[in-house]
């Protein structure tokens, strides 16, 4: 089926910022309601999903969709522990990803160690 976006939405503007189709893909998902928010799943053609996600403080952040960052989140308190994202996943030149929320947390993840909670 056909995914639908709300075409005035900040999902919607966050996934045009980002490159939309050609880069985030297409959604694979409508757009969901979550604790406080909304969520919205992505795919590209080389089969990355990226998961947008949006909340009236926060605003519309992207992480990788099923990712160690986006598990730990899940299995944390999700929106009503760790709060939003603040921040995108951001990979780092030493090869880690960050994740900050609304909550004060900040995750890392590295190949070696998995995810971690650093604040």
């Amino acid at each position: 089926g056909v995914a639908v976006m709300n075409g005035r939405g900040g999902i919607f503007n966050k996934w045009v910022a980002m490159g939309h189709a050609p880069v985030v893909g297409f959604p694979s998902t409508d757009e969901q309601a979550i604790p406080g928010g909304v969520q919205q799943r992505f795919r590209n053609l080389q089969g990355r999903e990226t998961l947008l996600v949006w909340s009236p403080s926060t605003g519309t952040k992207s992480l990788i969709a099923g990712g160690g960052l986006y598990h730990y989140w899940l299995n944390n308190g999700y929106t009503s522990g760790l709060g939003f994202p603040t921040t995108d996943e951001t990979a780092h030149a030493d090869g880690s990803v960050t994740l900050n929320f609304s909550s004060g947390a900040q995750l890392k993840w590295t190949a070696k160690d998995g995810v971690q909670r650093i604040k």
